[in-house]
């Protein structure tokens, strides 16, 4: 098959247009202990990565030949990395919820139930004009991490080097994924 300009236009128009790794939005739950709320977590937010699956399988002899069977599936946990402000909210947002799951003084574990929370990462249709808000029509793909809590909470490298943003980086697990749009 031949490239063809024309067909490949057409295609991009049909389908409203390229996905823009730049257009998107996460909602993290909200803490009680903190002062962060949803729209500061979103715009903290500097990087996300959607959550992908692979089909996890093993080798079974048929005969003379080899073939891949399908046991189960597996997938990686979703990093995210978040803008810190001078107050320091988004180290002390983790930092509370990573003291929800294990009390770091008497090392007393909690019951799951009680420190996981779903994460919705959308990823949005870039908009024709600006806005502020934005409607589930904005929305071109959108996930669900299903029961999820942050596994790591990377440290905050300080250095002597001038105009450097602190950034911080979290890990986070979840029991599934599954796509809602």
């Amino acid at each position: 098959m031949t490239f063809n300009v024309e067909q490949m236009k057409s295609t991009i128009t049909r389908k409203g247009g390229l996905a823009y790794a730049n257009q998107w939005r996460v909602i993290l739950p909200t803490i009680t202990t903190s002062a962060m709320t949803a729209t500061d977590l979103d715009v903290t937010c500097r990087s996300v990565s959607l959550p992908g699956r692979q089909i996890l399988t093993q080798e079974r002899i048929i005969g003379m030949k080899p073939k891949k069977n399908a046991y189960a599936y597996g997938a990686e946990d979703v990093s995210m990395t978040f803008i810190v402000m001078a107050d320091q909210g988004i180290k002390r947002y983790f930092d509370d919820w990573m003291a929800s799951i294990i009390n770091f003084g008497t090392q007393g574990l909690t019951y799951k139930d009680f420190y996981v929370s779903d994460i919705t990462i959308n990823q949005l249709k870039k908009p024709q004009v600006e806005k502020v808000d934005y409607s589930p029509n904005d929305v071109a793909y959108s996930c669900r991490l299903i029961r999820a809590f942050p596994t790591t909470v990377n440290a905050l490298e300080l250095n002597n080097e001038q105009g450097n943003l602190l950034e911080l980086n979290v890990q986070f697990s979840y029991d599934d994924w599954q796509p809602l749009v």
